[in-house]
C-alpha cells in the first residue's frame, strides 16, 4: 500500500473484509510527510494467517478517508 501525505498528520490505515469486519491495523497515529510504503503480510490482528481472497484498505488522513479494494493471493 503506497502513499503520499503532502503534510504530517495522524493516520488510521486499516484492513477490512468484504462484511466490513476490521482484520487488522497496519498503522495508527502520527507519521511525517512524504512518500510512504507499507506491507500487509496476510495475517490478521492475532497473527492468524488469512486466506486469499478480496479485502478492502482504508486509509484516514485528518478530514480525509481513502477507500480501496486489494487481493490477497498465496
Amino acid at each position: 500500500i503506497e502513499f503520499t501525505l503532502p503534510e504530517a498528520s495522524d493516520i488510521h490505515l486499516a484492513i477490512y473484509n468484504l462484511r466490513g469486519q476490521i482484520v487488522n491495523v497496519l498503522m495508527e497515529g502520527p507519521i511525517q510527510a512524504g512518500f510512504h510504503h507499507v506491507v500487509w503480510d496476510g495475517v490478521d490482528k492475532n497473527g492468524n494467517a488469512l486466506p486469499s481472497g478480496l479485502y478492502v484498505y482504508r486509509l484516514k488522513t485528518g478530514s480525509k478517508v481513502f477507500t480501496r479494494k486489494l487481493s490477497l493471493m498465496k
